[in-house]
C-alpha cells in the first residue's frame, strides 16, 4: 500500500484534536449512529441489525490442493495488520515500531511462509518464526505457530497488557480445520464464526520515513469478503435520494484498494495539517451521498457528518 508522508511527529499529536463540518442539508433524516472512539478499538456495523459486532484476527487453513498446504490468512478485509520476527525468540521478540504489513492480492504476510515440508520424513517443520499482530480490537498479538499435523495447527501465543509488556504465553494445540479453514478471536482465546459486517471504522497503521515512527490514521473499510458494494453521489442531497440511480458506479473494493479508505480515491476521514484546520482529520465531503449494497441485495443511503477526537457520527436510511 502507498502512504501518504506525515507531517513531524511534534505536529501529528494533533490528530487527537480531530474535527470536521457538517452538511447543510437536513431533509430526510434517517437513523443516526455515533460510534465508540475508533482510537480504541475497530467498530464494524451492519445496516441490516442497525448495530455494531466483534470480528475475527486470523484464519487458519489446510489446503489439499493443488498441493496440501497450511496456510494462514491475517483477517485484512477488517484490516488486521502484523510484522515478522525471524529471530524465533519468543520470550525475547520485542514488538517493533514499523514495519506493519497486512495480506494483499499477491502476497500473505504469514501464509505458508511458517515452516518448512521435509519431503523425506514429510514432516512440517516449524522455521519459529514470531508474528506481532495488530487485531480487530486494537489488541497486540505475539504469535508462533510450533506445528500443523493432519489438519490441526499447534500455537503459541500472547496479549499485551497495559504496560506493554506481553503477557503468559498460551498454547492451542487442538486447532483443527479438517472440516474447513477457522477464525481465531486472541482476545477471547477461542475460533469464532465470521461477523456479517457492512462497513468498518478504524485506525490503520501509517509509517512516515521523515519520523521514522508509525501513525494509526482513521479509515473506512466496505466488507468486500461477503460482497457488499458502495457506490457515491456527489450531486444529490441526502434527502433528494429516495432511490438508488440507474447509472450508479460502484467501487471496487479489494485487499489492495480501499476507495473510501485512508489515502482512497474517495477517502472519507482526510487528514489536514494546513491552516485553517491545523492538524485535524476532517469528514472531506459531508455532502455526498454513498449508497450500500449488502449481501442480501438491501440498499442504504449513507452519510457522514461529523468526525471528533475518534468519534464519527454517521446517518443512514435504508431504500
Amino acid at each position: 500500500m502507498s502512504k501518504r508522508i506525515l507531517p513531524l511527529a511534534i505536529i501529528i499529536l494533533g490528530l487527537l484534536a480531530w474535527g470536521c463540518e457538517s452538511p447543510d442539508d437536513e431533509d430526510g433524516a434517517g437513523t443516526e449512529v455515533t460510534t465508540e472512539d475508533i482510537n480504541q478499538g475497530g467498530q464494524f456495523f451492519s445496516f441490516e441489525t442497525g448495530g455494531f459486532v466483534e470480528d475475527y484476527d486470523v484464519q487458519f487453513d489446510y489446503l489439499t490442493e493443488p498441493n496440501p498446504a497450511f496456510v494462514v490468512r491475517l483477517n485484512t478485509i477488517a484490516s488486521v495488520w502484523a510484522y515478522v520476527e525471524t529471530s524465533g525468540d519468543f520470550e525475547g521478540a520485542v514488538k517493533p515500531q514499523g514495519g506493519f504489513q497486512s495480506d494483499s492480492t499477491d502476497n500473505l504476510v504469514i501464509g505458508d511462509g511458517w515452516y518448512t515440508y521435509n519431503p523425506a520424513t514429510h514432516n512440517i517443520d516449524t522455521k519459529g518464526y514470531i508474528y506481532f499482530i495488530r487485531g480487530t480490537d486494537y489488541t497486540w498479538i505475539k504469535l508462533r505457530i510450533d506445528g500443523a499435523s493432519q489438519g490441526t495447527y499447534t500455537i503459541t501465543y500472547a496479549l499485551e497488557q497495559s504496560d506493554g509488556s506481553f503477557g503468559t504465553a498460551l498454547t492451542v494445540d487442538n486447532l483443527s480445520t479438517t472440516d474447513g479453514p477457522v477464525n481465531f478471536d486472541f482476545s477471547k482465546g477461542t475460533t469464532v464464526t465470521a461477523a456479517n459486517w457492512h462497513m468498518g471504522l478504524m485506525t490503520i497503521p501509517a509509517f512516515d520515513p521523515g519520523t521514522e515512527a508509525t501513525y494509526y490514521m482513521p479509515t473506512v473499510l466496505i466488507n468486500y469478503g461477503n460482497s457488499t458494494q458502495a457506490g457515491v453521489i456527489t450531486d444529490q442531497a441526502f434527502g433528494e435520494v429516495t432511490s438508488v440511480p440507474a447509472d450508479i458506479s460502484w467501487l471496487v473494493e479489494t485487499a489492495d484498494t480501499r476507495p473510501l479508505g485512508y489515502i482512497g480515491a474517495y477517502e472519507i476521514l482526510v487528514y489536514h495539517p494546513e491552516p485553517p484546520y491545523n492538524h485535524k482529520v476532517l469528514v472531506e465531503h459531508p455532502e455526498y451521498v454513498y449508497i450500500v449494497a449488502t449481501d442480501n441485495a438491501n440498499y442504504y443511503k449513507l452519510r457522514f457528518t461529523d468526525y471528533d477526537s475518534g468519534i464519527i457520527l454517521f446517518e443512514y436510511a435504508a431504500l
